[in-house]
């Protein structure tokens, strides 16, 4: 028997999610600087011929040119590239752009008027603009330090200035308006605008409370995204469109909330018939009660719900599910003596389907013939499940550099994981958790951690009377720097299924509860941002 599940960031039944925290640099007051530049190299000195990579695709405009200011520069910038078209230049897939310096920063400086000593911090500006270079909508920046090596040539090192220069806001319509009826469609459109204009790409999620409705819808041209639903749930539905932007320069939005009031569904009256089968039958004869119920007004729907069978007003074994095919069964064998059979189907959802009973049906049980009786008993086959009580996010410290400076380290706790075996025969199990790279939620969308820089040291926290169950092994996380390939990593880290505990065979019964110490040591390229990455447990 297998019990395995898999939720993105918060613990669930049984993952979890963790989350390592970075911090960036300070955001321009510039409205039209929208992200950042990334530059190659990151550092050398004033012969080097610069590489600019920008941290997005240029939402306006046909053409980029950078420009650069500072001291002995001019205050409205000295380009240091051709305005090149934007069919030109490299593209990655998240469409950031590529372009190179047309000479060295020595040349640049050189040509001042009078010429410039390279001192201090320098603004690398690429600029999206028009074809004529007139009309300047974004632009991408970062800042580059200059320092003066008597005797030598001045060095620089870029240092990330993270930027941000689209703000929505989200507005909620609804049509029709309500009051609505349970299941009635509605068209809910969720416009966004942006400041400066030309921001509202990404998708809106609509919200109905905490549950998300559907699947995030993108943002057409004019900035609305329209979501066809149908609630069910007679009261107040508070319902907010959530706006998350295609790129990090575009920030989110939230709408306020728009109150949808759905009436109570009239519920569908139900029939219920009852058969009873064999014809006749002594005390020693099974006897099987079959209920079959209708919808009335609409046949081809199966009500859903359960059937209680009844002998003389006394119920008779438990609660039967309604099958899909619209029916439940009970067999019994019955004492000698005359028999008063009902059916009563109670439907789950009341406001969807009515209950209703079958009429009484007389039957005769005849005395069983002497020299015997029947008598079984049904052992329950039982489950194994495996759970997290805590369904918060497991966060760990803000990583550290260690002693050798190579890499950051970090560490913190598994929320405690419950393992309860009731199957019978005691066959024993054993729990394994396996983990994804760590994915950026802030910062460079393509940044990662690989999942094996994560390690842990299981731990069994306890156990019930008669269960021996046992830790796995240390697993020790990788040392960076690495690639996310994990066959270049050894046997370090979770990257691959890892034994979490075990319990053999005859001592697994009861509950045991499992924790582990984590360990994530995290490469010195990785950049500031907030990671997290999915590790899924499974019992088996």
């Amino acid at each position: 028997m297998r019990r395995s599940v898999s939720r993105h960031i918060a613990v669930g039944v049984a993952t979890l999610s963790m989350v390592a925290a970075f911090t960036g640099g300070a955001a321009s007051s510039r409205a039209d600087v929208i992200g950042n530049l990334t530059v190659t190299p990151a550092t050398g000195d004033d012969t080097a011929v610069m590489t600019l990579t920008t941290s997005g695709p240029c939402l306006n405009g046909t053409n980029l040119q950078v420009f650069v200011t500072g001291a002995g520069f001019p205050a409205g910038g000295y380009p240091v590239t051709a305005s090149a078209p934007l069919t030109s230049l490299t593209t990655d897939a998240s469409g950031a752009l590529t372009t190179s310096l047309t000479d060295t920063m020595r040349h640049f400086a050189s040509v001042q008027s009078p010429p410039a000593t390279l001192s201090g911090t320098y603004v690398f500006s690429a600029r999206c603009t028009s074809a004529d270079g007139a009309t300047v909508y974004d632009s991408f920046n970062e800042n580059v330090v200059y320092t003066v090596n008597p005797g030598a040539a001045p060095t620089y090192v870029a240092s990330v200035e993270v930027q941000f220069g689209y703000f929505t806001a989200t507005a909620l319509s609804a049509s029709p308006a309500g009051p609505v009826p349970s299941g009635t469609p509605v068209t809910f459109t969720a416009h966004v605008s942006s400041t400066p204009l030309g921001g509202a790409l990404g998708t809106v999620q609509l919200m109905d409370g905490a549950a998300a409705v559907g699947s995030p819808t993108t943002v057409d041209s004019s900035g609305n995204a329209a979501v066809a639903t149908s609630l069910t749930g007679a009261g107040n539905h508070t319902i907010t469109a959530v706006f998350t932007g295609k790129f990090g320069f575009i920030t989110g939005s939230t709408s306020p909330p728009l109150v949808l009031v759905v009436q109570p569904a009239v519920a569908d009256p139900t029939a219920t018939s009852l058969a009873i089968t064999p014809p006749a039958a002594t005390a020693a004869d099974p006897v099987t009660l079959t209920a079959s119920v209708a919808d009335v007004p609409h046949p081809g729907t199966r009500p859903v719900g359960t059937i209680q069978f009844a002998d003389a007003g006394v119920s008779v074994g438990t609660t039967q599910p309604v099958a899909p095919d619209g029916t439940a069964s009970y067999s019994h064998t019955f004492a000698a003596g005359s028999h008063s059979f009902t059916a009563s189907f109670v439907p789950t959802d009341s406001t969807a389907f009515g209950p209703s009973s079958s009429t009484s049906q007389v039957y005769v049980v005849t005395a069983a013939a002497a020299g015997g009786q029947t008598i079984e008993t049904t052992v329950d086959a039982g489950s194994l499940t495996i759970s997290v009580a805590d369904t918060s996010t497991v966060v760990l410290n803000p990583p550290v550099l260690n002693p050798a400076a190579t890499f950051l380290t970090t560490s913190g706790s598994l929320h405690h994981v419950t393992v309860t075996d009731t199957r019978a025969g005691s066959p024993g199990w054993a729990v394994s958790g396996q983990l994804s790279d760590f994915h950026a939620l802030s910062g460079p969308p393509t940044s990662l951690i690989p999942g094996v820089d994560l390690g842990w040291a299981p731990a069994v926290v306890d156990t019930d009377p008669g269960q021996t169950v046992l830790p796995g092994a240390k697993v020790l996380p990788a040392a960076p720097p690495l690639t996310s390939d994990p066959t270049t990593a050894g046997s370090e880290g979770l990257h691959v299924s890892r034994q979490l505990a075990t319990a053999a065979p005859g001592a697994g019964t009861g509950t045991a509860h499992l924790g582990a110490t984590l360990t994530l040591n995290v490469p010195t390229s990785v950049a500031a941002g907030t990671y997290d990455a999915v590790l899924t447990l499974t019992a088996i």
